[in-house]
């Protein structure tokens, strides 16, 4: 059975093994030129790689998405289409058998290749910040290939519930733009509750003036408000706009606003980096059990479909 699943989808496999090693493998060879030795030109290798890196940064969150239109879209739309799976239960194997076998071969390929494409990734990452900080959270070595997981059993999902190979593969990188936002954006910041503190988390003065500032990247902020000092009341966007409005019309638009001269006080909400690999452990398992959930839905759609 596995020697057939490889036949049918070994060149989407051999797709996804050749595109990941070679996105990781100039992420590598990136990471390793050491910090210290000027910026290669343009033409060289190695400059060459790095407007790759530099130019692909962007679409990270989006790797997970293009694993799954690789292999997960077409998997199950394909062999509903041509009938391979009744040709296979009257060769002695059961449905449950081809569905199984199928599934676990794709998902276990792109889990595998998600590690050294996370690693290649983070590796790059690290040569900017100490601490990786929340902003490489999604490139992280748990997160990643859960995420890749995911997103692939949701194509496989979309391509048996259409029968159609193109919807399959299109829903790929949507789902994995979908789920990077769904987590990053609404889910995540709600793991734990945040610390509170009228000291801005993340900047750190770098010397005495106060004018210089380095920002520490691996505190999260999730939001920020203003309040009241004395009553601990936070002001609503038009609270603020109207403070400001009357501030700027009686001091001129060059004067500055000092929130505790006008008896406010910014209150940030932050995340500290120790909670880092707790949340990747929180994040993964929501996506693992996402992914039995539609592993479990696609399969009521083929017995529905093949039954």
């Amino acid at each position: 059975m596995f020697w057939l699943v490889w036949r049918r989808n070994r060149v989407a496999l051999i797709s996804l093994v050749v595109l990941s090693g070679l996105i990781a493998l100039a992420h590598f060879i990136v990471a390793t030129r050491p910090s210290s030795v000027p910026s290669p030109p343009s033409h060289d290798l190695v400059g060459i790689l790095g407007s790759f890196v530099r130019g692909i940064s962007g679409l990270t969150p989006m790797l997970p998405g293009f694993m799954a239109a690789l292999v997960g879209g077409t998997l199950l739309a394909k062999e509903l289409n041509s009938g391979t799976h009744r040709f296979l239960f009257t060769q002695q194997n059961s449905r449950n058998r081809w569905f199984i076998t199928g599934t676990a071969t794709v998902l276990i390929a792109v889990a595998v290749m998600s590690v050294p494409l996370s690693l290649a990734l983070t590796s790059v990452t690290d040569q900017i910040s100490v601490d990786r900080g929340f902003g490489y959270f999604s490139q992280d070595i748990l997160a990643m290939p859960a995420t890749a997981v995911f997103v692939t059993s949701f194509a496989m999902l979309i391509g048996a519930a259409t029968k159609r190979e193109i919807v399959g593969v299109v829903s790929g990188p949507v789902i994995g733009w979908g789920t990077w936002l769904l987590f990053n954006n609404i889910l995540r910041p709600t793991y734990a509750t945040p610390l509170s503190t009228t000291d801005h988390p993340i900047r750190v003065d770098s010397d005495n003036d106060g004018f210089r500032e380095t920002i520490d990247t691996s505190v999260w902020l999730v939001d920020q408000e203003l309040r009241d000092i004395e009553s601990k009341e936070v002001l609503s966007n038009a609270e603020m706009s109207q403070r400001y409005g009357e501030f700027y019309a009686e001091n001129g638009t060059s004067a500055e606003f000092v929130p505790s001269d006008q008896g406010l006080e910014w209150v940030y909400h932050y995340h500290p980096y120790d909670r880092y690999w707790s949340f990747q452990f929180i994040e993964t398992g929501i996506l693992l059990g996402l992914t039995a959930l539609c592993l479990g839905a696609a399969f009521w759609v083929v017995n529905r479909r093949t039954g």
